[in-house]
Formats: C-alpha cells, sequence, structure tokens
C-alpha cells in the first residue's frame, strides 16, 4: 500500500490565541493585504518542542506548554499572537492514533484532516508520523539524510515590504511512520513498518574471475563463498529475513551460464529470468517496494560485458559503476544503511 500525507504548512502569519479554541471557533483565514503589514517587533517566539518516544514535533507560543515526553528544542521562528495586517490564521491539529501534529491555513485541509482522524485544536498558540518545520537550510537537510521528504517552502515570516529582508520559513513536512509516496498525495491512514533493529546485514562478495556480485544474509554462506574464488566487500545494506509490514519478498536467482547472481522483487522479472536460464535459489530476504519507514534506494545496474547484476545504496559507487559500462536499471528496492 502506498500511502502519503503531503500537507502543505501555510503561512506562519498568523492570528494565534493562547490556548485551544473549540471547532465552532474556527473562522475562514482572510486574504492577506498587498501592503499592510505588522509590526515584526510585535511578533512572539514560537517555540518548538519534541517527543522522541512518539516522533512527534510541537510548536506552540506559549512558553509553559510541555507536555509530558516533549523537550524544547528552542525557537522555530517568530509570529503574531493576535490578528495583525496581512496576517491569516494558521490552525492546529492533532492525530493521537498517527501522534503527529498538523499546521495549516487552509479550512479545507484542516476539515480534510478531520475527516482523516485529526482532532482540532483551534488557532496555533494553544496548547507515527512526524511533521518537522525548520527556517535552518542546514538543519533541512539534515532531516532529508535523516529520512525526512522535503516538500518544498511551505510559507514565509513577515512577507511583505515592512522590513528589509524577508526571513523566508523553508519547513520541512514529513512523514515519519507516515511514509510518504510521491505519487499520491492524500490523507489516509498511517503505513506500518518493521523494526529497523530486526534489519540483519546484508553481505555483498565478489567475484573477479567470473564477475559475479552475490549478497546473502547468511555469513556462513558468504564464508563458503570465499572458498570458491569469492572476496568479501563487507555489508551492503540491511535488510529483513522474515516478512515484516510493508515488505516483500527478494527474489534471488543465479545462471550458471552467465555466472550472474541476479534479485529482484518483480515476480513476473523473476519469472522471465528462469526462461532465460537462471535458476531460482529462494527468497534473499525481504525489503521495501517504495521509498518508506526510512528506506534508502538499492540501485541495481548491469554489465552486458561481463554479465552481472550490481545492488548498491551508494550513489557515488553508482555512478562510478555507470563510468565502467554498468546500465542503469532502476532501483531493486528499499533498505536500510
Amino acid at each position: 500500500m502506498k500511502f502519503t500525507f503531503a500537507l502543505a504548512l501555510a503561512a506562519f502569519l498568523t492570528l494565534v490565541s493562547a490556548a485551544p479554541l473549540e471547532d465552532n471557533d474556527l473562522e475562514a483565514p482572510q486574504s492577506p493585504g498587498t501592503d499592510a503589514c505588522g509590526t515584526p517587533t510585535q511578533a512572539r517566539p514560537f517555540y518548538r518542542l519534541f517527543n522522541s518516544a512518539v516522533t512527534d514535533h510541537l510548536y506552540t507560543l506559549s512558553a509553559n506548554e510541555a507536555p509530558a515526553g516533549y523537550k524544547r528544542e528552542g525557537v522555530s521562528s517568530r509570529i503574531f499572537p493576535s490578528q495583525q495586517p496581512g496576517t491569516i490564521a494558521i490552525y492546529r491539529l492533532y492525530s493521537a492514533s498517527a501522534t503527529d501534529h498538523l499546521y495549516t491555513t487552509s479550512l479545507t485541509e484542516h476539515n480534510a484532516a478531520l475527516k482523516a482522524g485529526f482532532k482540532s485544536e483551534g488557532v496555533v498558540g494553544a496548547s507515527g508520523g512526524d511533521h518537522l518545520y525548520t527556517t535552518s537550510v542546514v538543519e533541512r537537510e539534515a532531516a532529508v539524510r535523516g529520512g525526512y521528504v522535503s516538500e518544498g517552502v511551505a510559507a514565509y515570516v513577515l512577507p511583505c515590504n515592512c522590513v528589509q529582508q524577508t526571513m523566508k520559513f523553508a519547513l520541512v513536512l514529513t512523514a515519519f511512520l507516515t511514509f510518504v509516496s510521491a505519487a499520491s498525495l492524500n490523507l489516509e491512514a498511517r503505513q506500518s513498518c518493521g523494526d529497523p533493529a530486526n534489519a540483519s546485514p546484508f553481505f555483498r562478495l565478489y567475484n573477479s574471475g567470473d564477475v559475479d556480485h552475490f549478497y546473502t544474509l547468511d555469513a556462513s554462506e558468504g564464508l563458503s563463498a570465499t572458498n570458491l574464488g569469492y572476496t568479501s566487500e563487507g555489508v551492503s545494506s540491511h535488510i529483513f529475513s522474515s516478512e515484516q509490514p510493508g515488505s516483500v519478498p527478494l527474489y534471488r536467482l543465479y545462471s550458471p551460464g552467465v555466472t550472474d547472481h541476479f534479485y529482484t522483487i518483480d515476480a513476473a522479472e523473476r519469472d522471465s529470468a528462469v526462461k532465460l536460464g537462471y535458476y531460482l535459489e529462494g527468497v534473499a530476504g525481504y525489503i521495501y517496494p517504495n521509498a518508506i519507514c526510512g528506506a534508502v534506494p538499492f540501485f541495481r545496474m548491469y554489465s552486458a560485458n561481463g554479465g552481472d547484476h550490481f545492488y548498491t545504496t551508494s550513489t557515488p559507487e553508482r555512478d562510478s559503476a555507470l563510468g565502467i559500462g554498468y546500465a542503469d536499471e532502476g532501483i531493486a528496492g528499499y533498505v536500510y544503511l
């Protein structure tokens, strides 16, 4: 199943209350004026807190709001606690099942989130998956490397001609345990994942004589292969030895004629390979078919000259292989580093 929780966080040019509002207190956001602006000195710190146990970021204007389990991470930005010229309200919602706070200026998105199980907490300033917001480009890039999916610039703080320099609020929206499919943008239930701690080393070996890369979860099998001309190249990645939520089998095949080990999650491709002389050697392990659960691409390449399928999580290593004659065959699946 492909899920995404792509919810655009809009302008933190906001109406903010000091405590949660009831649903009937919500009003449609007003359109910001072209020239009118609030006074930047009246903007207050918008504090950021994080709960590592449930992987949820919380943002609030209240210096006293710190629910159990949340630790302060400083000030994310500065916003207005009341209506200012040119600003609009930003609503805050929370999903207990997804343990996720969501912030939006769109009533349409607000209502869609309610249908998806979120509870409205009114206008900001009140009170698996996680939405992270930051003004730091460095922090944004670090979050992306850590498995978050960038959804661009959500808003601009104080975006008007009243100040000489406009502070860009580049906000990273993601789903951690919300597993994003970049192709489908809808509000759906969160997808479950296997525990990364249960993933095992997927050893990589290479036989330069036969020009064949070989991958296995079995350390003993890898050791035996070194007696057959293979040299250990360490751990290619980490995958599951048994089926986990969201995972699919990674089939292993071998062609003695080509001396090539071939791995695929595609049953049809597996069957076609068998017709071409490959022998099915069972399931090598279980990986994700999509970019979910914090997994990374397992790139696949093929050398027609050497008759070798090569898999790696390393972009530089992939590019190097392409430079010496391997053909890019896309992504075999998604694995853990």
